[in-house]
């Protein structure tokens, strides 16, 4: 099994509802982790960031 094959199982893994699911409470973490740290001063911005990321990585 080459690294393409690990790829594309990964990207399999997260084309379904259920890593949908995980990808947006990951991002989600991070986007509250991220504007936590700076006192909620950057908090638009972690927001527009999270949403960029769910289009790049998310199924819907």
């Amino acid at each position: 099994m080459g690294i393409g094959d690990f790829i594309n199982q990964g990207k399999e893994a997260l084309n379904n509802e259920q890593g949908e699911n995980i990808t947006d409470g990951v991002l989600d973490k991070a986007e509250g982790l991220a504007g936590g740290v700076a006192g909620g001063q950057f908090a638009e911005q972690a927001s527009q960031l999270r949403d960029g990321a769910d289009e790049q990585i998310g199924n819907e």
